[in-house]
């Protein structure tokens, strides 16, 4: 499963759990119109995964405040892929 905290703020993390051992993970974050806010990968053999985001987007800004859309991508040895998705509020003043 994906768990996000709510709402998520800037150095909360996108933890990722899941049966069987997967070979890395991405974590695709849109914002309400779909555009990509930020990428975050680790690639490593695992079943529990933590990925800490600042907030910052892909052009160096915090993003602002509202829904979000989390996209993990769940990547095995077999090349085989599972999604899995979560709508979070973004918070950037905290909690």
């Amino acid at each position: 499963g994906l768990f996000v905290a709510a709402p998520f703020s800037p150095g909360d993390e996108f933890q990722i759990n899941t049966a069987r051992e997967a070979a890395a993970v991405a974590v695709h974050v849109y914002d309400i119109t779909g555009d990509v806010v930020v990428n975050l990968t680790e690639v490593r053999a695992d079943r529990n995964y933590a990925l800490v985001w600042n907030g910052v987007n892909g052009s160096g800004e915090l993003c602002r405040k509202g829904p979000l859309v989390a996209v993990a991508v769940l990547t095995f040895e077999d090349g085989s892929q599972e999604v899995i998705r979560e709508v979070c509020l973004f918070e950037p003043e905290g909690r």
